[in-house]
């Protein structure tokens, strides 16, 4: 299997930012990266966050202070950073501030992809209402069903804008697993 090179990883970076340029409503640069607002869904975090493109020369107390000040004055009660390349360095400075870190992984699925045998569970492209108990029913496992009308009310809206597509697998007649998926990149 080939490896992912630097131009792939360079790749899903601007992916990543221009899907976040289309799904949110409002954009402001300040001075590491961009700060995107989607004010009719103040409770996506996804739809309302920092993206820093590179790390590098940005301190985690520089971030904070930018959260504070964009996302703080807009009202929000949640703060979120998503850095595209170079966010381990900053990972101690975010838990020291009470922050959580995660890490997002991608893959990149190449035509020559090794295959193994098994028979693949049927999945069809069906509508966002196909999928919507499933990620109702996900959302709610760690929050109020109010929360997560409220998310599920975001990501119909954004999904549109973003280019997403449903995708279900059923058991017996009933959506047993689903899955939004952004558009593909080339």
């Amino acid at each position: 299997m080939a490896a992912t090179t630097t131009t792939d990883l360079g790749r899903l970076r601007a992916y990543r930012l221009a899907h976040f340029e289309r799904v949110a409503t409002r954009s402001e640069p300040f001075t590491h990266g961009v700060a995107f607002r989607t004010p009719e869904h103040p409770t996506k975090w996804d739809l309302n966050l920092l993206v820093v493109e590179d790390a590098a020369g940005v301190t985690a107390d520089a971030l904070l202070a930018e959260a504070e000040r964009l996302q703080g004055a807009g009202g929000l009660r949640h703060r979120k950073a998503e850095v595209l390349h170079g966010g381990d360095a900053l990972v101690a400075g975010f838990e020291g501030a009470g922050w959580s870190a995660e890490r997002m992984l991608v893959m990149v699925l190449r035509e020559d992809a090794d295959r193994r045998g098994d028979a693949p569970a049927p999945v069809r492209e069906a509508g966002f209402d196909a999928v919507r108990p499933l990620m109702q029913q996900w959302y709610e496992e760690s929050m109020s069903a109010a929360e997560a009308r409220d998310l599920l009310d975001a990501d119909a809206d954004s999904g549109p804008r973003g280019g997403a597509r449903y995708f279900v697998c059923e058991r017996d007649g009933e959506p047993a697993a689903g899955s939004p998926s952004r558009s593909a990149m080339k």
